[in-house]
């Protein structure tokens, strides 16, 4: 049983990536640059803006307790709404 084990262990360790070849090293991972600009901001106003705009339209669809294709039409016309 114990072998059974320490081989389920081995191969969820070599599946995994935990065991390298020798002198291998793991590739490194890639940074995410992330812009300084002053134009970085103006994408956060409009989150805000889009996610009062959901609250306000799953509030309404909840209390017309609409669901499957009748809620999805109502999304699509709530949130495309201007305003």
């Amino acid at each position: 049983m114990n072998k059974l084990l320490s081989l389920l262990g081995l191969g969820l360790l070599v599946s995994l990536g935990g065991v390298h070849a020798a002198g291998t090293a793991p590739e490194p991972v890639a940074s995410v640059a992330v812009p300084s600009s002053p134009t970085a901001a103006a994408p956060a106003s409009k989150q805000k803006a889009q996610r009062s705009k959901m609250k306000v339209c799953n509030k309404d669809a909840k209390d017309k307790a609409l669901k499957g294709a009748e809620r999805k039409a109502f999304m699509k016309e709530c949130l495309s709404n201007k305003g």
